[in-house]
């Protein structure tokens, strides 16, 4: 009773205080904010026949029957024409232990000569379809299985140094490249990253009109693994945008993306040393159906690694499919209702472990703005 009292109290705070102040929804600040303050209140409840959720991989994906998942504060700022200020910070809740952290604070210098940008201080890399997303953007209730293995229970998130450079050629595209450097600010284990790591991200945003668009993303990581010795990631992702023309009101429309992403783990186990390979795959698709309304649909595979030495993992299989309903409450679209079905299979190949769970998502998202001028 008092676990749904503060998951109840967590969510409703925002709303009356936000209310009060006349707030409106935003998820990013725009160039017309001096300062933009947000909240962003994530719960869910639900059942799963794996009663020691052993599938929960990333921090924030469900890891008992009711859980306040995140309670994210946004700070964004317009400190200067050229430089921007970003922060995160995220609550959660474990068992019934509240928990907070600074999950981003950087400093960001924008429409600097010839395209480029730049950010220090923490931050997320940019690998992958989710690897810096945050959960109130994610289109499920949990996160990729490419990026909670591949990449670590919040993405790679360090301390460190970034910079962009973005070209706009003449069919109204966009080419970006982006170089990325920071020290780990939690330390994985075995496979995964715990010291310095340099990433690289490529993209190509090609619009082929209003309605048909393609983009192309190449990634790659290298660092420090918990063995001491050196991991690396790379991965290519693809997403075909398609929206209907045929409404004023509003648009069907249809994301497609699909991932492949390869690890190489180097590992050390006593005297015996060695690497390993290890594949993942992600298809997904969400379908707007109705206005307020989404369909989507993932499949996820990720292959086994197994060694003569102590250091192991499983070959794991996910299938998920969503409902997802957005409404109004005080702004427009400021929050959403996410029904969930999830199949997983650990040892996959063996199909010894099948775990089926079911979940509703309770997503608020309030902000309030102060600007420069209109």
């Amino acid at each position: 009773m008092i676990k749904i009292l503060s998951l109840t109290l967590f969510t409703l705070l925002p709303l009356s205080h936000l209310h009060a102040q006349g707030a409106s929804c935003v998820h990013d600040g725009s160039s017309n904010d001096l300062l933009r303050f947000n909240i962003h209140t994530t719960g869910i409840i639900g059942a799963s026949s794996n009663r020691n959720f052993e599938h929960a991989l990333h921090h924030h994906d469900p890891a008992e029957e009711l859980d306040l998942q995140a309670l994210e504060l946004n700070l964004f700022s317009n400190l200067t024409t050229y430089t921007q200020l970003y922060s995160t910070y995220t609550l959660s809740e474990d068992r019934g232990k509240f928990f907070g952290e600074l999950e981003e604070a950087y400093l960001k210098l924008h429409r600097l000569p010839y395209g480029f940008e730049a950010k220090a201080g923490r931050f997320i890399h940019d690998l992958g379809l989710q690897g810096n997303l945050h959960i109130h953007d994610w289109d499920f209730i949990n996160s990729d299985l490419t990026t909670a293995l591949f990449l670590g229970e919040e993405g790679v998130l360090t301390d460190g140094a970034e910079l962009s450079w973005y070209y706009i050629y003449e069919n109204y595209g966009v080419i970006g490249l982006t170089l990325a450097h920071g020290d780990v600010t939690e330390q994985g284990e075995d496979a995964g990253f715990v010291n310095g790591v340099t990433s690289l991200r490529s993209t190509i945003h090609h619009y082929v009109n209003d309605f048909n668009q393609h983009f192309i993303g190449l990634s790659a990581a290298y660092g420090t693994n918990g063995f001491g010795r050196k991991s690396r990631v790379l991965g290519l992702d693809y997403t075909y945008s398609w929206s209907d023309s045929g409404s004023v009101v509003w648009n069907a429309s249809l994301d497609t993306s699909f991932q492949i992403m390869q690890r190489n783990i180097e590992w050390q186990d006593g005297a015996q040393s060695g690497d390993d390979n290890q594949l993942a795959l992600i298809a997904s698709s969400i379908y707007h159906f109705a206005e307020n309304w989404k369909l989507s649909g993932r499949a996820e595979w990720v292959e086994d690694v197994n060694t003569t030495s102590s250091y192991e993992e499983s070959e794991r299989l996910r299938l998920s499919t969503a409902l997802t309903k957005s409404f109004s409450i005080f702004n427009d679209q400021d929050s959403k209702l996410r029904l969930q079905y999830n199949y997983e299979e650990l040892n996959a190949s063996l199909s010894n472990e099948n775990d089926h769970s079911l979940w509703l998502q309770f997503n608020f998202s309030f902000g309030k703005g102060w600007n420069i001028a209109n």
